[in-house]
């Protein structure tokens, strides 16, 4: 929440509004959106040690196993779809629908999974956006805006 709310000093959002090529009417109605999903989230999510960074560079398979995981830099303890969300918006992933497909089959995800995770699919938009306005990225920046017209 504190992301969101610009209380972390590492998210600007009066500069993310104020970047070219931000949509800064669509940015703030997803911040508003994105809040009180938050809000909203049930208290009895069991928490466990994350990644936050789930990617293909992140990731040692062999033979179609898992081999090891590393980078936990930014590891946390929090809900584990979160990293689902992140995996999933990762532009690898997006752009292998298969990848996706075959992930979602295996997991089966309840209703109320698939909802808390597109809950936090919103918040890592948000906050990609933030990080792609903070080192200048302004390709990044549209492609982001191009996710969050999707899902807001």
């Amino acid at each position: 929440m504190r992301n969101l709310t610009g209380e972390n000093p590492e998210f600007d959002w009066k500069k993310v509004l104020s970047f070219k090529n931000i949509n800064s009417e669509l940015v703030e109605k997803a911040l508003v959106q994105a809040k009180e999903k938050v809000l909203a989230l049930p208290d009895n999510t069991e928490l466990c040690l994350i990644h936050t960074d789930i990617n293909g560079a992140n990731i040692f398979v062999k033979d179609g196993h898992l081999e090891g995981i590393i980078d936990w830099s930014d590891a946390k303890f929090g809900d584990p779809l979160f990293d689902l969300a992140r995996f999933r918006m990762n532009i690898r992933n997006r752009m292998d629908k298969n990848t996706l497909c075959a992930y979602y089959e295996a997991i089966r995800l309840s209703g109320d999974e698939l909802s808390r995770e597109k809950i936090y699919y919103l918040i890592n938009v948000l906050e990609y956006i933030n990080w792609y306005v903070e080192y200048g990225w302004e390709d990044m920046v549209l492609l982001q805006m191009d996710l969050l017209k999707e899902i807001v």
